[in-house]
């Protein structure tokens, strides 16, 4: 057989020995084991764990999800209320996402109440976040902002006559610019303080301001206790009696044992 007789053999030769192999390679790979794909991120995680329900629930009003142990950026352990504003920090804990979150709003619109002295005219959601609990529930966590009736920025706080007193007889005097006894160092509790917070009451020349804390069983009573400690630091600052001081700002937070912790910052006028 002469060579142009053998290319056309040779050649359908190789053209099989190549459709063999690349057959023998597509066998090995589909018996070879797949490589792992990567994992979810923990928001597809997360979000297994809820109904369908749920899940619609958390689109539409974008709540964060959380992992479990975390907490959101955003929390703080703090309530607070500045002139007829409060920012509320609540949580709430059932096994519907929905039921969990009516809880945190009626929580938070219960403590806005105390700390406005009156109910809100409005609240509103400025962040939400859901996460699991250890028991398997679905804890959402809010901050919510709640509005009081249109008032001045500050409360007149009275203070009883025994109390002006006790606190003008034991007081130290403060010249202007000077500065008096500091109030005490909150109790290692994990409790943080307000950022407006200062140890030592200031005295300007037209007005004295100090930071006190008091703590209660209930909200409100924590509260009319940080306001009349306030008071009374306000006249031991002066020198003098003072009838009454204003309430600046206002925060609280609910201790481990279940009480609560005020924090007040107060003023008066030395005119």
């Amino acid at each position: 057989m002469d060579d142009s007789a053998k290319r056309p053999k040779l050649r359908l030769m190789g053209a099989a020995r190549v459709i063999a192999c690349a057959s023998l390679l597509v066998s090995i790979a589909a018996c070879s084991p797949q490589p792992p794909k990567a994992a979810p991120s923990y928001p597809l995680i997360d979000t297994a764990i809820y109904d369908d329900r749920a899940r619609a629930l958390i689109r539409e009003r974008g709540i964060e999800l959380l992992s479990h142990g975390s907490q959101p950026a955003w929390w703080t352990s703090l309530a607070e209320l500045s002139g007829n504003v409060a920012m509320i920090p609540a949580s709430g804990a059932a096994g519907d996402l929905q039921v969990a979150l009516a809880l945190a709003n009626r929580n938070a619109k219960a403590a806005a109440t105390e700390l406005l002295g009156t109910e809100p005219l409005s609240i509103d959601l400025v962040h939400s976040a859901c996460r699991r609990t250890d028991a398997g529930l679905i804890e959402a966590m809010v901050l919510a902002r709640a509005l009081g009736p249109a008032r001045a920025q500050v409360q007149a706080v009275p203070m009883p006559a025994s109390d002006q007193a006790m606190s003008a007889s034991s007081g130290r005097v403060g010249s202007a610019g000077g500065a008096v006894e500091s109030s005490p160092s909150a109790p290692s509790d994990g409790v943080e303080r307000p950022t407006w917070w200062f140890d030592v009451p200031k005295i300007g020349d037209t007005s004295i301001e100090v930071c006190v804390m008091a703590d209660g069983p209930s909200l409100r009573e924590a509260r009319n206790a940080a306001l009349a400690k306030g008071a009374a630091a306000l006249s031991a600052a002066a020198g003098k009696g003072v009838s009454a001081g204003e309430t600046q700002r206002v925060a609280t937070a609910r201790l481990p044992d279940g009480s609560y912790r005020a924090f007040v910052l107060m003023s008066v006028s030395r005119r």
